[in-house]
């Protein structure tokens, strides 16, 4: 078992841990945060300034960042793999951009190729 674990990646691990974190610490702050009362409707006021109500919001608050962050390097690791077969990138605009400059210095060597069948 634990060498199954040692071949998880490590993004995976932050990803599930995150997954998790992110799924319990809702039910967590509404069960001891903002109870279902009418009591827990005026306590409320006064439990969201307590230690725990304060780290769940922060446990929910960092799960949602890595989520995120996590979204985006699992898009970016895909982008790679596309970069790697097609041999193009396509981050920032850098498939029109080079393609717009390939098109220029196309434009520009045929034009010095006149020049100089001109000259001839």
């Amino acid at each position: 078992m634990l060498s199954m674990l040692k071949k998880i990646p490590n993004e995976a691990i932050v990803y599930i841990i995150s997954f998790i974190v992110h799924f319990i610490a809702p039910h967590l702050y509404v069960h001891f945060c903002v109870p279902d009362t009418i009591s827990g409707f005026f306590l409320s006021q006064f439990m969201v300034i307590t230690p725990q109500c304060q780290c769940i919001r922060w446990s929910l608050s960092v799960s949602s960042y890595l989520l995120n962050n996590m979204w985006i390097l699992i898009a970016t690791m895909i982008l790679m793999k596309i970069a790697e077969y097609t041999g193009e990138l396509f981050f920032m605009g850098d498939v029109i951009s080079s393609k717009i400059s390939l098109k220029k210095r196309e434009v520009k060597e045929k034009s010095n190729d006149d020049d100089l069948e001109i000259k001839k």
